[in-house]
């Protein structure tokens, strides 16, 4: 075949093929229908609550968010000394558990810098099943965690960081009792103990769950 006839021949082809490319391009965008979806549906977070509650000496054997004084001594000498408990509870509406702490609120009274770090105080802990009374009747033997022993009521933690925890349990109606002792101790001699008569200390104590 000549160039020229090679050249007539291209130039015949070249239009078909032209048709050819632009029909399947036509084709593919007709045809390219393939598709797939999956869905995960209606995400949804919802906090939890934590609510607290103690068997104070003011609640009448049931349960309140706040309870007047667990201790409430006057007319001490040295060496006297008293123990009693109080259970601590998730409410109702609770159902988040967490480590729960006691820590203290600021110490007053006159006198109280002298006094505080004679009171010395005990503090165990036990998960229970059943409210500890005052008395502390039912207190467990087994499975008791002490927090603090023979501490000078000063020296209690201030803060929920500071203090030692325990676990709740997350389930509404969750208990932890405390047994808390204290002994006022004599500060070394007649002479210093003589210094903290008609002395006063008071603290709030408060219980945390996070």
């Amino acid at each position: 075949m000549s160039r020229t006839t090679r050249a007539r021949a291209a130039r015949a082809v070249a239009p078909v093929a032209g048709l050819l490319a632009a029909g399947l391009l036509v084709w593919q965008g007709s045809y390219a229908a393939f598709s797939a979806t999956t869905s995960n549906t209606a995400d949804v977070w919802t906090t939890g609550s934590m609510t607290l509650e103690n068997n104070g000496p003011n609640v009448a054997g049931g349960f309140n968010a706040t309870s007047t004084a667990l201790f409430s001594a006057s007319g001490l000498k040295i060496g006297d000394t008293d123990t009693k408990c109080i259970t601590v509870r998730t409410g109702s509406t609770s159902n988040l558990g967490g480590s729960l702490r006691l820590y203290r609120g600021t110490v007053a009274g006159t006198g109280n810098a002298l006094l505080a770090p004679q009171v010395r105080l005990t503090v165990e802990a036990a998960t229970v099943t059943t409210a500890v009374p005052a008395a502390c009747t039912g207190f467990p033997g087994t499975g008791v965690t002490t927090l603090h022993s023979a501490a000078g009521l000063d020296s209690l933690p201030t803060t929920y960081a500071g203090a030692t925890g325990v676990t709740m349990g997350a389930t509404a109606g969750s208990m932890v009792a405390y047994r808390i002792s204290w002994t006022l101790q004599s500060r070394g001699s007649t002479t210093l103990d003589n210094a903290i008569q008609g002395s006063s200390a008071q603290a709030d104590l408060t219980w945390e769950l996070q």
